[in-house]
């Protein structure tokens, strides 16, 4: 046998006794490692290669390999033709019914209609009637002023008989005082159940003036009258009354809001 024939037998067995030292190890050695690479020892004289684990160090003579047990992903293939379209499937039950939408915004304001035509008229109304009774004394009547008392007392400056219906009563008066002190004109109109009140200082040598207005009906809760009365309510002064006016106007319904 030739020396090169001998040469690459033991060649050969070498390397057979490293594979085999190389399989005993990744059993043992965890190969591959976790990361999922294969390290391994390349003698540099002999040229064997040895595998070894992740945290083994190569001799001094090797030179310390690793690859991946899987290669890296080739380059992405050409696309496909598409296939053919598949049968039409089934109709799906209906969904639920959808949340109401929002209002709308409001439309223009159309354009205003014809006028229409005019009403016929209506047959005249009967006429109507006013009923008015009234009470009076002027500046200078003959029956002079009208002494106006202190209290508690009050003075009838006039009075009204009403039939029963329902009235406007107005009143109004002018007083003056002819005293060095104060008096207090209190009057008070009182007309079926209702009544209407005023009060005035009058101050010494001074005149002032009310006004009254009652609505009711007669009698209701009083009297079938309409009844001006009239005191001093002060502790001083000389009132008197130089003129006065009272109409009560008979009225249809009154409404009390």
């Amino acid at each position: 046998m030739s020396q090169l024939a001998t040469k690459f037998r033991v060649t050969t067995l070498v390397l057979l006794a490293t594979l085999l030292t190389s399989t005993v190890v990744l059993a043992v050695g965890g190969i591959p490692a976790d990361d999922g690479r294969i390290y391994a020892c390349y003698g540099n004289v002999n040229g064997l290669v040895r595998a070894v684990g992740q945290n083994e160090e190569c001799r001094h003579d090797e030179t310390a390999l690793s690859w991946n047990q899987v290669g890296s992903p080739g380059p992405a293939g050409a696309t496909g033709p598409a296939g053919a379209t598949g049968p039409t499937g089934a109709q799906g039950t209906p969904g639920a019914a959808g949340e109401p939408g929002a209002n709308g915004a409001q439309g223009p304001t159309g354009p205003t209609g014809a006028q229409g035509p005019v009403g016929l008229t209506g047959p005249q109304g009967p006429s109507g009637s006013l009923e008015v009774w009234a009470k009076y004394q002027e500046v200078g009547d003959a029956r002079g002023p009208i002494a106006v008392p202190r209290a508690p007392g009050f003075v009838d400056v006039a009075i009204l008989d009403l039939a029963p219906a329902n009235y406007v009563v107005n009143a109004s008066l002018y007083f003056y005082n002819d005293s060095a002190s104060a008096g207090l004109a209190y009057c008070l109109l009182i007309v079926g159940g209702r009544n209407a009140q005023a009060i005035n200082t009058l101050p010494a040598g001074e005149a002032t003036s009310q006004s009254l207005t009652v609505t009711s009906t007669v009698p209701g809760a009083g009297a079938a009258t309409a009844r001006l009365v009239c005191k001093n309510n002060g502790l001083g002064g000389n009132l008197y009354i130089g003129a006065y006016t009272m109409n009560a106007m008979k009225v249809g319904s009154v409404t009390y809001p």
